[in-house]
């Protein structure tokens, strides 16, 4: 009996206590959320000295400007040069940041440009040697057309001693019925050594009194240098073959090929 009444104790007991937890609310176990909180009030805890986080750096970065004075427009690198024409045109720069966007050209930039400018134009057309060969050479020329017509392109053009000498490549026929290649030549005009107006490259020269000389093989014909002998004799190169042209007799020599 005391047994039995001590079990029926227990089982009370037990039945009050599950009853007990049953009535407890969860919020005593598990805390209610909080409410959402502003992102103003998040960044301002986030930078205050209380707060264990790192504080949010203000960006550094400031877009540069530059002033570019007339010595600096003569040290431009490539992508500033680039960028400078660009804007001279009115277009967007094409490397940094502000590539892509439309940017006025400075005052002091424009004022430079024109110096500049102005110091260009005002620098001098260097004038070519007496020594060089002048229009009346070119293809369009009064000696240059004549030699061109009859003995094809025009390889070289100089001034050696008192003479004036042209070769020339030859011209290939136009096609295999039209007959044999013409050969090369060498032109020379003769100058008296008191006669600057001869020796004179840029002074107009006309096409009479000069003489022409076909070389032994058919084909084109290149001035290689002078001899290294110092005979004053030009080094040729003759369809392929390397020979000497003699300006005292103007005759080709094939057997020393050193002059």
């Amino acid at each position: 009996m005391t047994t039995r009444i001590i079990s029926l104790s227990l089982a009370l007991a037990a039945t009050l206590l599950v009853a007990l937890v049953i009535r407890v609310p969860l919020t005593a176990v598990i805390p209610a959320p909080s409410a959402p909180r502003a992102v103003s009030t998040i960044m301002a805890d986030a930078t205050s000295t209380t707060s264990s986080m790192p504080a949010i750096p203000t960006p550094s970065f400031v877009l540069p400007s530059v002033v570019l004075t007339p010595e600096a427009l003569d040290h431009l690198d490539i992508q500033t040069a680039i960028n400078l024409k660009r804007e001279l045109n009115h277009e967007p720069d094409a490397f940094g940041p502000n590539a892509g966007r439309p940017i006025a050209l400075p005052a002091s930039v424009a004022t430079s440009v024109a110096a500049s400018s102005r110091r260009l134009a005002l620098l001098p057309v260097p004038t070519p040697s007496p020594s060089v060969c002048g229009s009346w050479a070119a293809v369009s020329g009064a000696v240059g057309s004549v030699i061109t017509a009859h003995f094809g392109e025009i390889r070289n053009c100089g001034l050696y001693g008192t003479q004036w000498v042209i070769t020339a490549l030859g011209q290939r026929p136009a096609s295999a019925e039209a007959g044999k290649a013409s050969s090369g030549v060498i032109a020379v005009y003769q100058c008296t050594t008191s006669d600057a107006g001869c020796l004179d490259g840029q002074t107009p020269h006309g096409v009479d009194g000069w003489q022409f000389f076909l070389p032994p093989s058919v084909g084109g014909v290149t001035v290689l240098g002078l001899s290294p002998s110092g005979s004053g004799n030009l080094l040729i190169d003759n369809a392929g073959g390397q020979m000497c042209f003699n300006l005292k007799t103007h005759a080709y020599d094939t057997t020393d090929a050193t002059c």
